[in-house]
C-alpha cells in the first residue's frame, strides 16, 4: 500500500512538473534572435536629392556585359549586380538646362497646366530625368546614383541614374 501511495505521489508530481518546465523553456525561446527582416539595400551616390546635379556622383560604368553592370565607385572600389526588367534606368543632364532650372526654381504660375509630360515632349519628367535603357550603360558613363538590392538570387540594381 505504501508503494502505491508513493508511486501515485511521484506520478502526480511528475505530471505537474513537466508542463511547467516546458512552458518556462518556451517563454525565452528566440528573444535574442528576433529581429525585423529588412531588405538589404545599398545606396551609392546622392541620397537626399538625387536629381540635383551639384551633388557628388557615385562613380562610372566600368562594364556592362551579359546583364551584369559593374560600377567603379568614386573611392576606386567596384560594385556589381544584375540589370533586369525591374531595374529603372534614367538620365539627368550633366548641367541643368534652362527648362529644368526654371522648373526647379519655384512657383512661376505662368501657364502651367499641371498635365505633366505630353506625347511628343522631350521625354523628360518633372525633375529633368529622361528615360534611358541598357544601351546607355557604356564604359565611362557617369553614374550619379545607384541602388543595389542584395537578395537570395544575388545582387540586382533597382535604380541607376546616369548623367547624360
Amino acid at each position: 500500500m505504501r508503494r502505491i501511495l508513493l508511486l501515485a505521489i511521484g506520478a502526480l508530481t511528475l505530471a505537474l512538473a513537466v508542463p511547467s518546465l516546458a512552458s518556462a523553456h518556451g517563454r525565452h525561446h528566440g528573444h535574442h534572435r528576433h529581429k525585423a527582416k529588412h531588405a538589404n539595400v545599398r545606396h551609392f551616390g546622392a541620397k537626399a536629392n538625387a536629381t540635383d546635379p551639384s551633388t557628388p556622383d557615385a562613380g562610372t560604368v566600368d562594364s556592362f556585359a551579359d546583364g551584369t553592370l559593374t560600377i567603379r565607385l568614386s573611392d576606386g572600389n567596384t560594385v556589381s549586380g544584375a540589370v533586369d526588367h525591374d531595374t529603372v534606368i534614367n538620365c539627368i543632364p550633366s548641367q541643368p538646362t534652362a527648362a529644368t532650372a526654371s522648373h526647379d526654381e519655384g512657383d512661376d504660375n505662368q501657364g502651367d497646366d499641371n498635365q505633366g509630360d505630353q506625347p511628343g515632349d522631350d521625354d523628360q519628367g518633372d525633375r529633368g530625368q529622361a528615360a534611358c535603357d541598357q544601351s546607355d550603360l557604356v564604359a565611362g558613363t557617369t553614374v550619379h546614383v545607384a541602388i543595389l538590392k542584395l537578395g537570395g538570387a544575388g545582387p540586382a540594381f533597382k535604380l541607376v541614374l546616369l548623367r547624360s
